[in-house]
């Protein structure tokens, strides 16, 4: 895999700020709330500290999930590494980049706050009239925070799904599939009616969406919705991300997959070395999908790239 990897400093300083913000509210609140009740000698101290300190780490978290996602969506996979299996062509997909790290740690920082919240409100003696809306605030609170850090792990039990199967890619006479996690794609090319064009999830993942007419083209448990019905119009999703930034590739595998000499082209004897200098004939400037963060540092990935081995 050959491409450019996000280094935190060399995020735009845009970044670092909100980060900071995030820690400095979380820490100052706790800090002034700690000692105004330090001031007031109020009993049972620790326990409100404990919440306070719960409160300023989910701070914190969240302000360092906003930089891995800031450094995961600087990540750029520029040409997969091309192997050949039977009759044919696998890409090899990265790791990176790592798209589901953010969101685990935003999850858990997130639980921590409203756990926090909930440890601060046990240190108080509550009025007898409002023992009952306590009791809806505990559960509110404590409902939230569980639901997030289940939503946290089930992300992090996709993610090593994710790692264990990145998005390898097989290329055959027949038809392409790509298996992600426990979801696989596969489809004819003949299938294929329309081009590809280049979609970004809110995590930062590209996709390639080619519009198909056939029958269900994935299965796995992550996609049962979409294995309804006969022949019809679908989508074809493909992730791109681990495997190149350019789109023109993906592009020129379908047009050629409709010509006499595909079978030739993919079975040949030197098929590896045309479709890996398929790929690595591309640019940087050759990107067609959207810019990958909203403040992309773009001469640095011009340095990265020009000074690959």
């Amino acid at each position: 895999m050959r491409g450019a990897r996000g280094r935190f400093r060399d995020l735009p300083w845009l970044w670092w700020i909100l980060a900071g913000a995030y820690a400095a509210i979380g820490w100052l609140f706790a800090g002034a709330f700690t000692y105004q009740e330090i001031l007031k000698a109020r009993s049972f101290l620790w326990i409100m500290v404990l919440g306070q300190l719960l409160i300023a780490i989910g701070a914190s978290g969240l302000g360092f999930a906003s930089l891995l996602s800031a450094q995961s969506r600087m990540d750029c996979a520029r040409a997969p590494k091309v192997e050949r299996a039977n009759n044919s062509i696998i890409l090899r997909a990265g790791v990176k980049p790592d798209s589901r790290l953010s969101p685990i740690v935003g999850w858990c920082s997130g639980a921590a706050v409203f756990l926090g919240a909930q440890v601060v409100q046990l240190s108080y003696s509550p009025p007898q009239e409002s023992v009952r809306e306590i009791i809806v605030f505990q559960l509110t609170m404590g409902s939230i925070a569980v639901l997030m850090f289940v939503r946290a792990g089930v992300l992090v039990w996709l993610r090593s799904r994710r790692r264990l199967f990145p998005g390898d890619v097989v290329l055959s006479v027949e038809g392409v599939s790509q298996r992600v996690g426990d979801v696989v794609w596969e489809v004819a090319w003949n299938d294929i009616v329309h081009a590809a064009e280049a979609k970004k999830t809110v995590r930062g993942d590209v996709l390639l969406v080619a519009r198909v007419v056939s029958g269900p083209v994935c299965r796995g448990w992550g996609c049962w919705w979409r294995r309804w019905g006969g022949v019809r119009a679908r989508d074809f999703r493909l992730l791109a991300s681990p495997l190149s930034f350019s789109l023109r590739p993906w592009e020129t595998l379908i047009r050629l997959s409709r010509t006499p000499e595909w079978a030739e082209f993919i079975t040949g004897p030197d098929a590896v070395e045309r479709v890996r200098a398929l790929f690595e004939a591309e640019s940087f400037e050759d990107r067609h999908w959207p810019s990958y963060t909203p403040f992309e540092n773009r001469g640095r990935y011009m340095h990265d790239l020009k000074n690959l081995p």
